[in-house]
């Protein structure tokens, strides 16, 4: 896992960002939010396992933190 990079991260984090958008939205078919909260929860759950740590700010961004590397700078958190 020495290959992990903040732009990994920042990739992983948006698809949280993703993810939570699907579950939240009220625009999207009702029937597709427990398939958007599944992926959420398991991307989470798989994260971490590895040691891996999360921050969600108020508009549902997420910064990562694996390794000592962060996702700073390659995800949309505004919140620091």
């Amino acid at each position: 896992m020495e290959n992990i990079t903040p732009f990994d991260l920042g990739g992983l984090a948006k698809d949280l960002d993703n993810q939570l958008i699907g579950m939240r939205s009220p625009f999207g078919p009702a029937e597709d939010r427990p398939l958007h909260e599944a992926s959420y929860v398991g991307m989470k759950h798989a994260f971490e396992a590895l040691g891996g740590k999360y921050k969600v700010d108020r508009h549902g961004s997420h910064r990562l933190f694996l390794l000592g590397i962060s996702s700073q700078g390659f995800d949309h958190y505004t919140e620091d």
